[in-house]
């Protein structure tokens, strides 16, 4: 011990040594009047900016890799399958506006050992996705930032994740502490990458649906979300130039939840979506917007929900109805009640609510909402309905049931 102190003594004191003679070196140069070269301030901050635009860049219409840490992170080779940079998926909540650019999808082969647990093997695949979210209003926002994308139906997806396979310069919390991180300050816009990762099982998957990208809600002013507001968005996610084409030439389907859950499979038979015929009651306001006749088949994971018709093959009727609260009364718009006769009232269905789509929860005295609601038949029975008629209400808030147990009716156009 006492060896090895004396030896850290000899090599500081040499060191020491070394740098005066260094210095008075520098001494004598510097009086001969070789002054050293000043660095120009103004070059070097010019520098620095570059350096740190080069880190923070980013071309979305590169169908390069755009995304160095998967290399870096799995240790693979990756292969980049599709890039769209025009997906431009918005969800304005309420002010914190959420925003997918675009993405890009990579394969990857030959992955390091330890990330095996991750795909299931050593290949596999990831989605980097180009976002912002901006607070347009003037109070801090708590929202999670979550995305995914969704599989055969709502309970199969995949996550987005804000860390892994994320350059750190890009990672949305990267300014942030943990009591930070979630909240974004009034007037702020932050720029970010999120990935998802498939297994080779998982993408094929996806491949066999028709799977959604999928923005979630749920904004607050607070920690505990007691007052959070916001609905999740739903949009196609493509994978593919040939799944590019076949979406673009796909029917518009309205978004009931079999639409959005990817519970059924829908084909076309008959719609008009430009019908917006208004009836009020009480200032409140109902408009008829549209329909949509479709013969639906359940997806193999979704078959158990339509287990109480006996046959097979449906047909689904799904009713596009807007709703303007002039009144002074907060309406429910999470119960839809509705009701559908067939020929001149020979037989009366109730709108199915587990298929049903809302939006918002509740409508405020002066606020407006939407659903679609859904009526189902066996095809065999439908096929015997020449006429049909909808009606909408009565409806319930706050106060129990409103305007008077009041409803509205629509003759509803169709043609075979």
């Amino acid at each position: 011990m006492v060896f090895r102190n004396w030896g850290k003594l000899i090599v500081a004191s040499l060191f020491f040594i070394l740098l005066v003679a260094c210095g008075k070196a520098e001494e004598t140069e510097t009086s001969a009047g070789n002054e050293p070269e000043k660095v120009n301030e103004e070059e070097q901050s010019e520098e620095a900016a570059g350096e740190e635009e080069e880190t923070t860049e980013f071309d979305i219409t590169s169908t390069e890799n755009w995304n160095p840490a998967i290399e870096e992170e799995t240790g693979g080779k990756v292969e980049v399958l599709y890039t769209n940079p025009e997906a431009n998926y918005t969800n304005d909540l309420d002010g914190l506006i959420v925003t997918v650019e675009g993405y890009q999808i990579v394969h990857v082969t030959d992955m390091n050992q330890s990330q095996e647990p991750y795909f299931d093997g050593l290949e596999g695949y990831i989605v980097t996705v180009k976002a912002t979210t901006e607070n347009t209003t003037d109070k801090d926002l708590k929202y999670n930032n979550i995305m995914r994308i969704q599989l055969a139906d709502q309970f199969d997806y995949i996550p987005s994740d804000h860390k892994f396979y994320v350059p750190e310069n890009w990672q949305i919390w990267r300014d942030r502490d943990a009591e930070e991180s979630g909240w974004f300050k009034a007037g702020e816009k932050i720029e970010y990458l999120l990935a998802f990762t498939f297994s080779n099982e998982e993408f094929a998957r996806m491949q066999s649906v028709e799977p959604k990208f999928i923005i979630e809600g749920l904004v607050s002013e607070n920690d505990d979300f007691s007052d959070s507001f916001g609905e999740e968005a739903y949009f196609d996610f493509v994978y593919s130039e040939e799944h590019a084409e076949a979406v673009a030439n796909a029917p518009d389907f309205y978004p009931d939840r079999m639409t959005t859950d990817n519970w059924v499979t829908k084909e076309m038979i008959y719609e008009k979506t430009d019908i917006h015929e208004t009836q009020e009651i009480d200032g409140f306001k109902v408009t008829l917007e549209g329909i949509q006749f479709t013969k639906i088949t359940p997806n193999e994971t979704s078959k158990e929900r339509f287990r109480n018709f006996p046959d097979p093959n449906l047909v689904a009727l799904t009713v596009k109805v807007t709703y303007e609260n002039g009144s002074n009364e907060v309406v429910w718009n999470s119960s839809p009640r509705a009701a559908l006769d067939v020929n001149e009232n020979e037989f009366r269905y109730l709108t199915q609510s587990m298929v049903a789509n809302y939006s918002p929860d509740n409508l405020e005295p002066g606020a407006s909402g939407e659903q679609y609601l859904v009526f189902i038949f066996e095809e065999k029975y439908f096929n015997l309905y020449e006429t049909f008629s909808l009606e909408v209400g009565p409806f319930s808030g706050d106060n129990g049931t409103l305007f008077g147990e009041k409803s509205v009716a629509f003759e509803l156009p169709f043609e075979r």
